[in-house]
This record gives C-alpha cells, sequence and structure tokens, in this order.
C-alpha cells in the first residue's frame, strides 16, 4: 500500500447462520474485537449492507392486510422495519457510535461492498474504526417464487438437497437460497496497536465495476475489471495471490463467466492459484454472502487451508485448468497469504477484495 494511506486491519469477526457455519468460534472473535473503554465513539463507523431487505415483513404485511384491511393491518413500525438502512442504524444507536453511517443495498455484491466502504472510510480519515458486513434473512414465498419464476432456484436435486448446490460443476442447474450475516471490525492499524487488539487479518485491496450491459446476465469484463482495479489498490500482481473465493453461486451461465473472468487474468501470470467457491456449503446467501465469504477467505489466510468447493466433480470443459477442488487445500505454506474475493449482483454491479494475513 502506499505510504500516504494507513494500513487496515481485522480486529473481529462474526458470522451468524441457519446453517450453523462455526457461530460460537467467529461470534467470540467479533466480541474480542470490541471494548467500549477503547474507542472514541465519533471514530467509530458502521456499514452494513443488505440486497432485498423488507420482503419478509410485506408477505406478512400483505397477509394481515387480507383480513383486516390495509389502514388496519398496517404497523406503525412497518415502514422502519423495511428500510435497508436500518440494519446499520440499529448497531450505531445500540452501542453508541457516532461516526459514519453506511449502508448499500447492492444485491449480492452488497457485503463486500459494505467492508470496501468500510476500509475506505479509514483509509480517507473518517474514522479509526468500522463495523462492518452485510445480513439477509429473506427465505419466503415471495422471494422462492421471484427467483424460481427467473429460473435461477436449482430444481434438479429436490430429492437429494445435500448436493444441490455445485459451484462450477458440469451438472449446476441453479442457487440454493440460504440466509446468513457476516460482521468484521475494521481498524487503523495504529489504533489496533495502541489498545493491544489481536490482529486476524489486513485488507489490502478493493476494487469496483459495472457491467453496464444486462440486469441479470453478466459480462464477464465486469469482473475483470473489478479484479484489477483492486489488485491496482493493493499495488500487487496476480502471482501473488494464492487464493481467490469466488462468486460462482451454481448458476449455469454465471459460473462459467466468472471462471473465464478468473482465467483471463490468473491463468498465464498464476495458473496453480487455487479457487473454490463456499456456497458448495452454504448456498446462496443473496446480500449476506459477500460479508461471510469474506469471513471464510480472511480464515484461511489465517490458519493456512484454503476451503474446499463441495458437490464439485467435473468441469464443464475438459481443457479448463483453473485450479478447484472438492477437498480443502493442502497446507499454505506462503509466509505472506494473499487472497482474493469476488461479489457480483443483478443491475450488473461488481465487487472484489483482497485480503491477507497480518504480517
Amino acid at each position: 500500500m502506499s505510504g500516504s494511506f494507513p494500513r487496515v486491519v481485522v480486529t473481529g469477526m462474526g458470522v451468524v447462520s441457519p446453517l450453523g457455519v462455526g457461530i460460537r468460534t467467529h461470534w467470540q472473535r467479533l466480541l474480542d474485537g470490541y471494548c467500549g473503554s477503547d474507542f472514541d465513539s465519533g471514530r467509530v463507523g458502521v456499514s452494513i449492507g443488505n440486497g432485498m431487505s423488507g420482503l419478509t415483513e410485506t408477505c406478512e404485511m400483505y397477509d394481515q392486510t387480507k383480513l383486516k384491511g390495509i389502514y388496519r393491518a398496517m404497523s406503525p413500525h412497518y415502514i422502519t422495519r423495511i428500510l435497508p438502512n436500518m440494519s446499520s442504524g440499529q448497531v450505531s444507536i445500540r452501542h453508541k457510535f457516532t461516526g459514519p453511517n453506511l449502508c448499500n443495498s447492492t444485491a449480492c455484491a452488497a457485503g463486500v461492498q459494505a467492508i470496501g466502504d468500510g476500509y475506505n472510510m479509514i483509509r480517507l480519515n473518517h474514522a479509526d474504526v468500522m463495523v462492518c458486513g452485510s445480513t439477509e434473512a429473506t427465505i419466503n414465498p415471495m422471494t422462492m417464487s421471484g427467483f424460481s419464476k427467473m429460473r435461477a432456484l436449482t430444481t434438479k436435486f429436490n430429492d437429494d438437497p445435500v448436493r444441490a448446490s455445485r459451484p462450477f460443476d458440469r451438472l449446476r442447474d441453479g442457487f440454493v437460497l440460504g440466509e446468513g450475516c457476516g460482521i468484521v471490525v475494521l481498524e487503523r492499524l495504529e489504533h489496533a496497536q495502541r489498545r493491544n487488539a489481536e490482529i486476524v487479518g489486513e485488507i489490502l485491496g478493493y476494487g469496483l465495476s459495472s457491467d453496464g450491459s444486462h440486469i441479470t446476465q453478466p459480462s464477464g469484463q465486469g469482473a475483470v475489471q473489478s479484479m484489477k482495479q483492486a489488485l491496482n489498490m493493493a499495488q500487487l500482481k496476480p502471482e501473488d495471490i494464492g487464493y481467490i473465493n469466488a462468486h460462482a453461486t451454481s448458476t449455469p451461465i454465471g459460473d462459467r463467466i466468472e471462471r473465464q473472468a478468473i482465467s483471463e487474468i490468473f491463468h498465464e501470470l498464476n495458473p496453480d492459484v487455487y479457487v473454490s467457491s463456499t456456497k458448495g456449503s452454504t448456498g446462496h446467501l443473496l446480500g449476506g454472502a459477500g460479508s461471510v465469504e469474506t469471513i471464510f477467505t480472511i480464515l484461511a489466510c489465517l490458519n493456512k487451508r484454503c476451503p474446499p468447493t463441495l458437490n464439485y466433480n467435473q468441469a464443464d470443459d475438459e481443457n479448463d485448468k483453473l485450479n478447484i477442488s472438492s477437498k480443502i487445500s493442502d497446507s499454505w505454506t506462503s509466509e505472506r497469504r494473499i487472497a482474493l474475493k469476488n461479489s457480483f449482483g443483478f443491475g450488473g454491479t461488481n465487487s472484489t477484495i483482497i485480503v491477507g494475513n497480518y504480517l
């Protein structure tokens, strides 16, 4: 990183998911990263994104209006329950954080963008600490029906749900809808050192782009641009990356296009880079995906092992040499371990974040 910007480190991580993704361990990391007396509340901000806020509340309200009529059924709390920024607002209110309060609602790219925006808040000296991440809990009839009408959900494995989410695999036919939340505490390095905080990782770079082409089908070049921008900000080369946590959701078109985008950058310069999509384990958490998967990526750098792509058995093309595996990687022995995380969303929005172990 340029000497004109501070280093930004990770001092806490937390994951909450109905799927039970190591909740206690990760949540303790988040608690370890916070002690109120160590912070100036005016220098602590919040950046929490989501993709489809309020649909569950809207479904519930609709059912009530059929019974009582719209005015009698309407709760005075309905509006504040559906606003996208209520997640970040609730956190800042509960903990009396009075620094920057941000929310983006950029579909499935929201989590990485929320963390990247928090990273930039610290780099630009708007805050010393940012509580960042994303959340989504939208399994309801409206969401399921909408994605089903788009033919985005898997149907081939309805009788075998454990095998249904299969990113990059030749038999994939759509994603499995999930729910979850991931939160990280980002901190200016000097601030973390002053309070003797445990540092579990570092944010190194961040990229954003737009496809500018189609509302749901990615172009591929937007993903390439986002990854290149993150590499440029981090002042890194493709060969410096040891692991890529892909966005791949298990859809036929999206996974193929991301695979091509990764190959365009890494095929010649870093053909052995380990690539996986953890959505084989979690399903697609929509707006919650990027932050949860960023935490998985930080943990890969911390624990020296890269997670697998569950249910990946065969590539689309036998000539495709991308290093994807259904098994946990061998020990990652490099002293400096750097990983790249992609998240893409409807509307052509792309985001990439680069993380590493702290040295």
